[in-house]
Order: C-alpha cells, then sequence, then structure tokens
C-alpha cells in the first residue's frame, strides 16, 4: 500500500469503483521513467469535473486514487501539497507538458 496525504488514497487492487455500471478509465497521462499510467474515472451520473484521478503502476497491481477536478490535482501536484508515490519528484521547478498518442487505450 503507497501511502497518500488527505487528497489521496492508495489501495493494493484496482479500485471497487471499478466494478461500477457503465464505469471505465479513461488514460490521459503517463509518466517517461515508468510505466504509470494516469486516468479519469468516468461513471454514469458523474460530471467530467468531478471525475477521480487513478493512477496505475502499470507493471502490477497498486492503484492511487486522487479527488478531482484535474485542474486541482495537476496544481496542487506541482506545487507540493499533494503527493503521490508514483511522482515522487514533485514539485519540480520545470513543468513540462507534450501530447502523445501512444497512451494506452482503455478498451
Amino acid at each position: 500500500m503507497h501511502h497518500c496525504n488527505s487528497r489521496g488514497t492508495a489501495a493494493s487492487h484496482a479500485p471497487a469503483e471499478l466494478n461500477q455500471d457503465g464505469a471505465r478509465l479513461i488514460p490521459w497521462a503517463h509518466k517517461d521513467e515508468g510505466s504509470e499510467v494516469l486516468h479519469f474515472l468516468s461513471a454514469p451520473g458523474h460530471k467530467p469535473e468531478n471525475w477521480p484521478i487513478l493512477i496505475n503502476e502499470g507493471r502490477g497491481p497498486q492503484w492511487e486514487r486522487h479527488a478531482g477536478p484535474c485542474t486541482t490535482f495537476l496544481l496542487t501536484l506541482m506545487t507540493g501539497e499533494t503527493e503521490s508515490a508514483y511522482l515522487p519528484d514533485t514539485p519540480l521547478d520545470q513543468h513540462l507538458f507534450e501530447t502523445n498518442k501512444e497512451i494506452p487505450a482503455n478498451g
């Protein structure tokens, strides 16, 4: 189990929310040095601005969950207010965002 601050929770298996009817993962970012993938968790009846962010370690069963919206998650991650076991080098002095068409799609 990974340690997270009050904004995030960690689990050693896929979050139960994924079993909800109509729930799906939408990948939107990945970490260059590893196989970690950041996803939105979309579910019927939930507005996109409320979708939680799920981070999967990629090569194993570990997951981390952070409350949305994405803009708040990114801001607090970059300012050091949010911690992530998968993004331990934050906050950074410089930030770079690039598009990537090779983020694995969730079938």
